[in-house]
C-alpha cells in the first residue's frame, strides 16, 4: 500500500465522524440513508456548501491547482450531465514516484456549518482500461491540515479494492471494501468524515462500504483544506497512466446522496 507523503501535502487539511457523533447539531447513525438530493447539478441540494458542475467552463476562484503536476481540465468529451466535466490524467509512473491532477479547496473548513465535519459526493468516469496496479493506492478525496506533521485522511482506490486510510494517527489507520469504480460508465462516491479525538469514516463506492472507527481526526491546528482528483505518492509499483472524470461535485455538512 503506498503511504500519502509529500511536501505538498503538508500543505493541507483533514476531518472525521463517528456513529452516533453529533455533527452540525445534529446526531448521525452510520448508517444514515442518501438525501434526494439530485444526482445531476447544483440546484436544491440540502447542506452544500460547494456545488460544482463543471458547466460554468472554467474553474472558479475556489479551486486551486498550482500543486498539480497535471492540472485536471474542464472537458465536454465525458460529461455525466450537462455538457461538461473534469478530466483529471496522469502519464506512466516507475516504482517510487509521486504525481498528482487534483483540485484543492481551502476555503469552505471555516464555515460553521463544517465545524464537525464534512460529506463529499461525486460523480466518477473510468474508461475500460483504468488500472491501478497490485498493492498500489491513488488518493480520489484527501483532507489534511495547512501545517503541522499530519499527513491527512483519504477515500483511496485500489487494484479491486476501495478504502480509507488515516495517517493522523499512529498507527495508520486503515479499512478496506471488496469495490471499484464502474468501467465506461458513471460511479457515485460518497465519503463522510468527522473531527473528533474518537472519530470515524465511511467510504460509499459501487454499493459497498468502508468503515474507519474510533480514529483520531482532531489535530491542532485543525484541518482546513480538500484535495479532489488523482494522487500517488511513493509507489510500490509501476503504474500504467490513469484518466478519470468527475462531474457534480457536492461538499456539504449532511450526506448528498445520489439521486434518482
Amino acid at each position: 500500500m503506498a503511504r500519502l507523503e509529500s511536501s505538498f501535502w503538508a500543505l493541507v487539511a483533514l476531518v472525521v465522524t463517528t456513529s452516533c457523533t453529533v455533527f452540525n447539531g445534529k446526531t448521525l447513525q452510520e448508517d444514515a440513508g442518501s438525501s434526494p438530493s439530485p444526482s445531476c447539478g447544483c440546484a436544491n441540494v440540502p447542506g452544500a456548501v460547494v456545488c460544482e458542475d463543471f458547466e460554468g467552463g472554467t474553474l472558479s476562484s475556489l479551486w486551486q491547482t498550482a500543486k498539480s503536476d497535471q492540472p485536471p481540465l474542464i472537458e465536454t468529451s465525458q460529461p455525466h450531465c450537462g455538457t461538461r466535466s473534469l478530466h483529471l490524467h496522469s502519464r506512466d509512473l516507475a516504482p517510487g514516484e509521486s504525481f498528482s491532477s487534483t483540485l484543492i479547496e481551502s476555503e469552505t473548513f471555516s464555515k460553521p456549518s463544517l465545524s464537525g465535519g464534512f460529506y463529499v459526493r461525486a460523480w466518477v468516469y473510468a474508461r475500460r482500461g483504468f488500472t491501478i496496479t497490485r498493492d498500489n493506492f491513488m488518493a480520489l478525496f484527501e483532507a489534511h491540515q495547512a501545517t503541522g506533521n499530519y499527513l491527512g485522511i483519504a477515500a483511496q482506490l485500489g487494484a479491486t479494492t476501495a478504502a480509507i486510510a488515516n495517517w493522523t494517527t499512529t498507527p495508520l489507520g486503515f479499512a478496506s471494501t471488496d469495490a471499484s469504480l464502474t468501467r465506461d460508465g458513471w460511479t457515485c462516491v460518497e465519503w463522510r468524515v468527522a473531527i473528533a479525538v474518537t472519530g470515524s469514516s465511511e467510504l460509499w463506492i459501487a454499493g459497498a462500504s468502508a468503515s474507519l472507527d474510533q480514529t483520531n481526526t482532531s489535530p491542532t491546528p485543525a484541518y482546513d483544506a480538500l484535495i479532489i482528483g488523482i494522487f500517488f505518492s511513493g509507489l510500490q509499483y509501476a503504474q500504467p497512466a490513469v484518466d478519470l472524470w468527475i462531474d457534480d461535485l457536492v461538499i456539504g455538512s449532511q450526506r448528498i446522496g445520489c439521486g434518482p
